[in-house]
């Protein structure tokens, strides 16, 4: 997989994805992975997420009844019923219930109430109380490589390795609780976090870049977008680590539908750094989804000359084509990315062969009853790639059966239209090509 190919994820990389996200725990981003993906496998997963989310938040909040933190467990319903999409109703509302009570008794007994709201402001020696583990006041004196390989102190300088100099220097004048709050994140408590973060980011901005990310997290896009346009108004949008804050903010423009504010950040972004190639790609996605098709296919064509090893670049300039009609170059830059990334065919060196391409490829050839030859060749490539079985080599087999007049066209056809959604894209596919 090349390194911008997880920018033009196919439906199967997001079901991937969102599967690897699930494993670790990460609900939300998996829920938000699959927006958008219509296959029952997809809307199962998604289903999946949210239930979890929805369940993890109400336990949560259950244990926050019970240690008196009433307004924090409020947060996590309110999470939990924005997650929910009108399910879970039941749930919800039992939690709810539980929550009243727990305040009447806690009233009752004249016990005092902990309020935490999401965005409270506490004190340093509050936000110390609630730190997973301490940095230490030696943070910044320990040399690097005397330190445990599981010291918090190593994993933070590690990471701020990555970051540009200007804001390394910010992170650490922000000190041990900071660095113990980022830390944190990556422990997995980005809800504890993101309150935590509000005691830093009127010290610096450079704290809402944290903060954007503990609420990309937990799935709070309208905090993220908050944080990261401050963030770009006050530093600059700039690359930190593997990630653009850019990209990241456009990414959540566009999810919420601000697609041609998404379109203007990039646009600026990509004048101030003509080089980067991550924005290029971006700037490429926003354009084919409103239309632009021969700008996005010019910067493409471009992209082509500058990572001409990268397979999603060709893979996303042919699905641009397509879009626009002219199948013959979108088979020809399908052609000229796996002549260029496999010179032996079927063999790409170290890289495991892009199979999304070859069936895509194969797919135009046997639609357009073009060089049987060389798509049975493509399918043969597949087979043997050890790729899982899907539904496009099944089509990509009744195809070859509607191409040699085979007699059992219409068991195909039904066998490809079997459980699939009455609005799924694919039923039009097989009508339009296999007449049924």
């Amino acid at each position: 997989m090349g390194i911008f190919s997880w920018l033009f994820p196919t439906e199967k990389d997001n079901i991937r994805r969102a599967r690897r996200f699930i494993g670790r725990g990460e609900y939300a981003m998996a829920r938000l992975v699959l927006e958008g993906v219509t296959s029952e496998e997809a809307i199962e997963l998604r289903l999946h997420a949210q239930e979890r989310l929805v369940d993890m938040n109400i336990q949560r909040a259950r244990g926050d009844m019970v240690a008196g933190e009433f307004d924090e467990a409020a947060a996590r319903l309110n999470l939990a019923t924005e997650f929910a999409d009108g399910l879970f109703n039941d749930e919800l509302r039992a939690a709810r219930r539980e929550l009243r009570e727990a305040r009447a008794a806690a009233r009752a007994a004249g016990a005092p109430k902990k309020e935490q709201p999401l965005r409270r402001e506490q004190s340093a020696a509050d936000a110390r109380a609630h730190q997973p583990h301490s940095l230490g006041p030696g943070f910044k004196a320990d040399p690097l490589y005397s330190l445990p390989p599981d010291d918090p102190r190593l994993r933070y300088a590690l990471l701020l390795e990555s970051y540009p100099a200007e804001l390394r220097k910010r992170s650490l004048a922000l000190g041990p609780d900071y660095a113990a709050t980022v830390m944190a994140m990556a422990d997995g408590d980005n809800l504890g976090a993101f309150h935590r973060l509000g005691d830093f980011v009127e010290l610096d901005p450079v704290a809402r870049f944290e903060r954007a990310r503990a609420a990309l997290a937990l799935g709070s896009l309208a905090e993220a977008v908050s944080d990261l346009e401050h963030l770009g108004r006050t530093l600059g949008h700039q690359r930190i680590g593997n990630m653009h804050t850019a990209v990241m903010l456009a990414r959540v423009l566009w999810t919420v539908g601000q697609i041609t504010k998404a379109l203007d950040l990039i646009a600026s972004a990509r004048l101030r750094e003509p080089d980067d190639l991550e924005l290029a790609v971006v700037h490429a996605q926003l354009m084919e989804s409103q239309g632009m098709l021969p700008q996005a296919d010019a910067i493409l064509v471009d992209l082509q000359k500058r990572a001409p090893r990268d397979q999603g670049v060709y893979r996303l300039l042919a699905r641009v084509r397509l879009k626009g009609g002219d199948r013959d170059a979108a088979r020809q830059a399908l052609e000229a990315g796996l002549s260029n990334i496999c010179t032996t065919p079927g063999k790409c060196g170290s890289r495991p062969p892009d199979v999304d391409s070859m069936r895509l490829l194969a797919r135009l050839y046997l639609e357009d009853r073009l060089d049987e030859p060389r798509a049975l060749e493509l399918v043969q490539q597949v087979a043997s790639s050890g790729a899982a079985w899907d539904w496009s080599d099944a089509y990509l087999q009744a195809l070859l059966a509607r191409n040699r007049g085979e007699p059992d066209l219409a068991s195909r056809a039904s066998a490809l239209l079997r459980d699939i959604p009455s609005d799924d894209p694919r039923r039009r596919l097989v009508r339009e090509q296999l007449g049924v």
